[in-house]
Order: structure tokens, then C-alpha cells, then sequence
């Protein structure tokens, strides 16, 4: 008998078993989805139409503001949404049903994959709606441009989905894990040019964006929008990509553990 395929078998089981309870009650209790939206709505309905005042960016790319604004955007929907998804560890981990869960044989890297794997496609879902709304004021793309975004915003959501399961396991702290995402989040936003490209800063503020991550991703993200494919969002994909595998493997790394204490 081949134990390597019987054990992956087992993982990819134990991966969907965990996907599809999660987004069971995902789908049962949607007001966190719902409250995701209302902040990327907002700035795309208040702060959008600020930009296309400013010559410098609504001719800046393919699409005017809001082929600039509105891709970043996606990029800060897949970051807050996925930052808190902790907060759902931190529940169970004090209801007893965390202990219960790691006390079966389920594979712990397959049970963080299902968690993670439903967060970054609920986050793509949500980016879906914020393009339905877009559309009306004037963004456009093609469809590669929209399935490299998509690529980015799921990669994304892989990476913080995965290092919010990460502080919730070591701090087992809502009010912990709201207070460490919420003082990291604000720098690497501003960093990376969502709000406004950063190359309308300082040259000392551009040299110090190229070392976030997030600067990459955001910038293949609205190139995407004018060329769909192109070395700029090719090195965005490998950023977000390495990222997320960062990411998720120290999120593993923390579950496994977690079965010896």
C-alpha cells in the first residue's frame, strides 16, 4: 500500500472537512462578511471620487482613479478582512471546542488549511462585490487584469488569514490579537501607496515602502488593470506567494506545536 497517497488522501479529507464546516457557519451567521464590506464601500463611495480631482492620478493609468484606486482597495479588502479571522480560534479555543478539535487524529496543517482556504475565498467573494460597485463609477479592466487581482487578493488573504490564526493560537486573546494586527496594519497600509501611490512621497519614503512586501502586491495589482500581464504583477504574484507560504507555514508550524502542550 502506498502511505505517502493514503496519507495525502487523508490530508486533502481532513482540509475539506474543516473548509466546509467553516463556511457552514460562515454562511449561517454572515454578519461578520457583511461588516467586512462596509469599510472598502465607504472609501469607494467617499474617498474614490476625491482622486479623480487630482489630475496626477486620474491620468496617471489605465482606467483614470479609480483603475488606480479601486485595485488597491482590493488588496486592503483581503488585509482586514482576513487580520481578524483569529478572533474565531480565540471562541473556540474558550468554549472547549479548540481542545475537543485537536484531540481527534485530524491532520492540524489540513485544519488550518480549511481555515484559511475559506477565509481567502470568502475574501474573494467580498472583492467581487466591491468590483459589481465599481463598475457604475467607471472602473474597468480585462479579464486577465481581474483573475491576476483575484490571484493577488487570495494570496493576500492566505497570508494574513494565516498569521491571524497564528497570534490567536499563541496569545488566545481577542483584545491581544485586535491590539498587534491594529499596530502593524496602519505602517504596512501607509507604506504601500492603497490610499495614495506612494510615489507621490518623499524619495526617503519610497526607498522605505520597497521593503514592504505589500508595496509589490499593490503595484501589480493595478497594473493588472492596463496590461493583465506584465513583469511588474509577475513579481507581485511571486511577492504575495512567498508571502503566503511564509506565512502559512509559521501558522502550521504553531498548530503542531500546539498538539504537545
Amino acid at each position: 500500500m502506498n502511505t505517502t497517497g493514503v496519507s495525502q488522501q487523508y490530508w486533502l479529507r481532513s482540509m475539506f472537512f474543516t473548509f466546509a464546516h467553516e463556511m457552514k457557519a460562515t454562511l449561517k451567521s454572515p454578519y461578520f462578511v457583511i461588516g467586512s464590506l462596509a469599510q472598502p464601500v465607504l472609501y469607494l463611495f467617499l474617498f474614490g471620487p476625491t482622486l479623480t480631482g487630482i489630475p496626477e492620478i486620474s491620468s496617471g493609468g489605465a482606467g483614470g482613479a479609480y483603475g488606480v484606486f479601486v485595485p488597491a482597495l482590493f488588496v486592503q479588502l483581503a488585509i482586514f478582512s482576513s487580520s481578524f479571522a483569529g478572533i474565531s480560534l480565540v471562541t473556540e479555543y474558550r468554549s472547549g471546542a479548540f481542545e475537543r478539535l485537536f484531540a481527534t487524529p485530524v491532520s492540524r496543517s489540513a485544519m488550518l488549511a480549511g481555515k484559511v482556504v475559506k477565509d481567502s475565498l470568502v475574501v474573494v467573494a467580498e472583492m467581487i462585490i466591491v468590483l459589481l460597485l465599481a463598475y457604475p463609477l467607471g472602473y474597468r479592466t480585462s479579464g486577465l487584469g481581474l483573475v491576476v487581482d483575484m490571484l493577488l487578493v487570495f494570496l493576500t488573504a492566505v497570508s494574513f488569514s494565516s498569521l491571524s490564526y497564528l497570534v490567536a493560537i499563541l496569545t488566545k486573546q481577542e483584545d491581544a490579537l485586535s491590539s498587534i494586527f491594529n499596530a502593524v496594519l496602519l505602517p504596512l497600509i501607509l507604506l504601500s501607496g492603497i490610499l495614495i501611490p506612494v510615489d507621490f512621497g518623499p524619495h526617503w519614503l519610497r526607498i522605505l515602502s520597497r521593503f514592504n512586501p505589500l508595496t509589490y502586491i499593490v503595484e501589480g495589482a493595478r497594473q493588472a488593470v492596463g496590461v493583465g500581464m506584465s513583469k511588474g504583477t509577475a513579481v507581485s504574484i511571486i511577492v504575495a506567494f512567498i508571502l503566503a507560504v511564509i506565512c502559512f507555514g509559521a501558522a502550521a508550524q504553531a498548530f503542531k506545536g500546539k498538539r504537545r502542550t
